[in-house]
């Protein structure tokens, strides 16, 4: 099974890395990152504005 997360502009670590965390564990399960258009994605503030 693929599953795919999602990147988009201005997202936090934890919005990619913590769903990739439970989710990988599942067996069989292939985890992507995959964006809307290519090239790197910017992530937003490490901290509350």
């Amino acid at each position: 099974m693929q599953i795919a997360i999602m990147l988009y502009d201005r997202f936090t670590g934890l919005d990619a890395i913590g769903p990739y965390e439970i989710l990988a564990r599942i067996p069989g399960a292939e985890v992507i990152f995959a964006a809307a258009r290519p090239g790197p994605a910017r992530s937003g503030p490490t901290r509350p504005a």
